[in-house]
């Protein structure tokens, strides 16, 4: 059969689902060993799936984990990684934009129950087995191809973790998530479907049914920082991918985020983002632009 590649790209690129590269779930990455050592800063819990190359990466919690083509390692999100490329590393992160689970009958937090007693996490790997290798071949090949729609990438990603429940056994999938295992997972999951839902953090707090000192106490372990700093900082992340990926006009985005006026918005940006509205979305008007320039 005669392959015609993706069809409707302006429509597809115009739809509001369109998602730039660097806001997607699913990324292609690459690493040259010209530059031997490399400072990652992760945003999302993420799985790095390592299609070819071959490097070491170090973090607070462990050193030098070897990883190479044909193996996974899972990083846990606000912390910071430093990546030694032994040979040229093409990688497909998947970052969990959304709550992490596996499927209905099966949740991430039942995983604590296969832990090994006495287990102690030091970046463990798994080999990426043949189905996900099938599952990867045809992602990359969509990502690659332009379908960056957002419907798609939070369908993957639940079709992942579906493929990962059916192909890895529990204890497997328990010591690789493991740095998850030690919080609420439920209470981290309800706080990360509902916090662009809410306007405050009292709000935040009644959703969990908890009293506010419980809440904060359980916030803090779990998210490593307080609610209102923590809600500030996923609220500005939010306004800025509105910015850069522009289909509201910044009038629309002041009222949205109830900026008290437009130079309220405007001195805002320039002190939380060091660049005005306009420059933002100049930035993302060029990176759309070079993401599509890539894919013809």
């Amino acid at each position: 059969m005669l392959d015609m590649g993706m069809q409707n790209l302006d429509i597809h690129r115009s739809c509001n689902n369109y998602r730039l590269v660097s806001t997607a779930d699913f990324v292609i990455k690459e690493f040259s060993g010209t530059d031997r050592s490399q400072e990652v800063h992760v945003e999302f819990p993420t799985i790095v799936f390592f299609r070819k190359g071959e490097a070491l990466v170090s973090s607070a919690n462990f050193s030098n984990v070897h990883v190479s083509d044909g193996e996974m390692i899972f990083l846990t999100n606000y912390e910071k990684y430093t990546v030694d490329v032994l040979r040229d590393v093409t990688a497909i992160n998947c970052n969990f934009t959304r709550s992490m689970s596996f499927c209905g009958g099966f949740s991430l937090q039942r995983l604590s129950g296969f832990l090994p007693e006495g287990y102690v996490y030091e970046g463990k790997t798994l080999p990426i087995r043949r189905r996900i290798m099938d599952f990867l071949d045809l992602l990359q090949a969509n990502i690659e191809d332009g379908l960056h729609c957002a419907d798609f990438h939070e369908i993957k990603s639940k079709e992942l973790f579906i493929i990962l429940s059916a192909y890895y056994d529990k204890v497997e999938l328990a010591e690789f998530f493991s740095p998850l295992l030690g919080f609420d997972v439920e209470f981290k999951d309800l706080i990360l479907r509902n916090w662009q839902n809410v306007d405050s953090v009292e709000e935040l707090a009644a959703i969990t049914n908890k009293s506010y000192d419980t809440f904060r106490r359980v916030f803090i372990a779990s998210f490593g920082e307080s609610p209102k700093q923590w809600l500030l900082s996923r609220k500005k992340e939010k306004l800025y991918r509105e910015i850069l990926m522009g289909n509201q006009t910044f009038t629309e985005l002041a009222d949205e985020y109830h900026f008290s006026s437009p130079a309220y918005f405007s001195n805002f940006c320039r002190k939380h983002f060091g660049m005005t509205a306009q420059e933002i979305r100049a930035i993302g008007e060029k990176e759309l632009q070079r993401d599509q320039g890539n894919e013809e």
